[in-house]
This record gives structure tokens, C-alpha cells and sequence, in this order.
């Protein structure tokens, strides 16, 4: 069920922001245009071209900045995968290949991969149950081969988080049961600081990712998460989801 507005992600960002426990954890996020476009091919040499509303991965485009100036640009289905020669072709090769009547933005690209290279986040699930937000369970998402995004509905499928963290990253145990601590802890300060905002929505999904180096980022904050995501692997918090949802208030 739907409450009030739905949160553009360059909002989500903005709350976000003004969270000094958040703040640290974002990836810097601009609305796309020729200027910001420029400048965030200067400070990264990743960046993502993607949606400013609810998009399911489409129309999302990974940018890479290559040696002598050059740039390979992937679609969320590699259909679009081309290699062009600086920053304004850059921009127009994208202009041609976003959705038309949707707004952008442009995001620092965040390296969260296995060690096979493969691209991964997190999704924190909550539902506010009497007034309390509590996270019903982690899940990871991982993309395809050589994927752009980690959707089922763009081939990415589930992975459990203590497989994801000791199988696919080489965590310890402690670091793994430290790490999802430490994810839940930064979820659930995400959804507080929303939820200030737009106190009428009851249950947010939170994607996260980890860097080689073990930071901790926000991708975005969801308003309309979806329960299947946990429905194979993690049957339990698949139920729990479904029965708390009667409690949401």
C-alpha cells in the first residue's frame, strides 16, 4: 500500500545528507546535466547515469573513464555497451539512450564487487511495527556477468549475506557478523532520518554496498520494497515480512 509522496532519489540524497552519521556514507549525487555530467567525470573515473524515480535498474548506464580520454559506456543489459572519445561525446551517447520523459541524476560509482569481480549490494528491509523500526533481515543481491545492476528483473539474483561476506568477500566470521552490524546500523539511521520527512510511510528497503576496502555505503533508500526478494533463500523473514506488514503503524 501506498503513503503520501513518493521520494526521488536526489531527495532521498538531501535527507540523507543532513544525517552527520549518513552524510559519510553516500556517494556524491548531482542531477545530471552537461556541467555536473563534466564534473563528475573529473573527480571519478566510475560514475552511473541513472533515473531519478523508481526505475527497477532500466535505463540505468555505467560510465568508466579510460585511459586517453576515452569512456565505456554499459547499459543495465550491455546491449549499449560503446566506447567513445571524451566527455561530450560522452554526454550525447547517453542524452540518445536515456529514458525519454524521466529525469536523471549522476552518482559517484562505488566499486562494490566479490572477489570474482562481480557486482553485489545489500537490501535492509524494514517495517515500522508501534512506532519502532525494525529491520526484518539483510538478503544480497548480486548482477549477472559483467552485469550493471543487480534486479531480477535485469538477471541479478539473491545470495544469502553470511555466504555473500565469508564465501564470495574471504570475511572472517567476526567481520562477517560485524559487517552486518554494522549494515543495520547504518539502514536503520537511514530510514529515521526519512521517515522525519515523510512520516506516513511504513516500510522503506534500504541497498547498501561494500567496497574492497570494507566501507560502507548507501545506494538508495526504497519506499515500495518488495518480500519476494527473500522469499527462496530466507523463507522465515519472507513470512515475518508478511505478517508485520498487518502491524505497520
Amino acid at each position: 500500500m501506498r503513503y503520501g509522496k513518493v521520494i526521488s532519489k536526489i531527495g532521498n540524497y538531501g535527507i540523507l545528507r543532513q544525517n552527520s552519521t549518513t552524510a559519510s556514507h553516500l556517494p556524491e549525487t548531482l542531477r545530471f546535466s552537461l556541467e555536473n555530467f563534466k564534473q563528475m567525470c573529473q573527480r571519478y573515473n566510475l560514475i552511473y547515469v541513472k533515473p531519478n524515480d523508481s526505475s527497477q535498474g532500466k535505463g540505468v548506464m555505467r560510465v568508466e573513464k579510460l585511459a586517453n580520454g576515452q569512456f565505456l559506456i554499459k547499459d543495465r543489459d550491455l546491449k549499449g555497451r560503446a566506447t567513445v572519445s571524451g566527455v561530450q561525446a560522452a554526454y550525447q551517447r547517453i542524452l540518445a539512450r536515456k529514458m525519454k520523459g524521466r529525469t536523471y541524476l549522476v552518482q559517484q560509482g562505488i566499486n562494490s564487487v566479490m572477489k570474482s569481480g562481480r557486482a553485489f549490494d545489500i537490501r535492509a528491509h524494514f517495517i515500522r511495527i508501534d512506532g519502532k523500526w525494525t529491520c526484518m533481515g539483510l538478503i544480497g543481491k548480486q548482477a549477472p556477468s559483467l552485469g550493471v545492476v543487480t534486479n531480477g528483473s535485469s538477471g541479478g539474483t539473491t545470495i544469502l549475506v553470511p555466504t555473500l561476506l565469508r564465501s564470495k568477500l574471504g570475511y572472517s566470521q567476526q567481520q562477517s557478523v560485524e559487517t552486518q552490524n554494522q549494515l543495520e546500523q547504518i539502514a536503520t539511521e537511514s530510514v529515521k532520518s526519512i521517515s522525519k520527512v515523510y512520516p506516513s510511510w511504513r516500510e522503506f528497503g534500504v541497498d547498501l554496498a561494500i567496497t574492497p576496502n570494507g566501507k560502507i555505503w548507501i545506494y538508495e533508500v526504497n519506499i515500495t520494497p518488495g518480500s519476494s526478494l527473500f522469499k527462496r533463500l530466507n523463507p522465515t523473514v519472507f513470512k515475518k515480512i508478511l505478517a508485520n506488514r498487518r502491524r505497520a503503524r
